[in-house]
């Protein structure tokens, strides 16, 4: 199966989730034209926002766009 485009949807932030181990294995194995991308949340300091009802409407709206991209 031929794919250009590779995303990795991580419900972790960008620095505590996989990405940072995956991204370069990832890449490596990719050929010309193909890109991989990340969607999830964005770095932070902590690894959770701290409230309840906005962690759930971040996990909502990752997967709702893992189905739709």
């Amino acid at each position: 199966m031929e794919f250009y485009q590779l995303s990795l949807f991580n419900l972790n932030t960008k620095n505590m989730g996989a990405w940072n181990f995956l991204a370069s294995r990832l890449s490596e194995s990719l050929s010309g034209g193909q890109k991989l991308y990340y969607s999830g949340r964005p770095e932070s300091a902590s690894p959770a926002v701290g409230s309840l009802r906005i962690s759930v409407q971040q996990q909502k709206d990752l997967v709702e766009r893992a189905f739709r991209d």
